[in-house]
């Protein structure tokens, strides 16, 4: 029975998962238009499509880092 309750729980997360990733790759592609870009002193001009990949990409490493900083033991 917990067994069971355990695969279900990874079918829901990678469903999640799938769904989330799915919209973030729209989003993505729906957005090649130039942008600029100012991070403190630093100016630049790129596309949307680079920013949102840039985003999407430290949002998973602080979400993987947060993860194993806070994992209880």
């Amino acid at each position: 029975m917990e067994k069971d309750k355990i695969s279900l729980m990874m079918a829901v997360r990678l469903i999640i998962i799938l769904a989330l990733s799915i919209l973030l790759v729209l989003v993505i592609v729906q957005n090649p238009d130039p942008m600029r870009v100012r991070f403190l002193w630093f100016f630049t001009e790129t596309t949307a499509l680079f920013m949102l990949l840039m985003t999407a990409l430290v949002a998973f490493l602080l979400g993987r880092m947060s993860m194993t900083m806070f994992k209880v033991r």
